[in-house]
């Protein structure tokens, strides 16, 4: 029994290993959270004061979590 174990210990231990850097390398990438795209729209011919835009930037925002966006005048 004892020999079985020690041809296997070096099998055992790989796999180990390998969940281990498996293991760690999800909880890295769900700790490395991505900042969100900003779109910044720039008003050019539109009127800046236009109460719409406002309203429309704040429902899209709302929307996607992982985009927002600005008005720029």
């Amino acid at each position: 029994m004892r020999t079985r174990l020690r041809r296997l210990q070096p099998l055992l231990v790989c796999v180990l290993a390998l969940g281990l850097v498996l293991l760690v390398g999800g909880v890295m990438e769900s700790l490395h959270a991505q900042a969100p795209t900003i779109v910044r729209y720039w008003l050019w011919l539109d009127d800046p004061t236009e109460p719409m835009f406002d309203q429309l930037v704040k429902e899209f925002n709302a929307i996607h979590p992982t985009i927002r966006v600005e008005i720029a005048a």
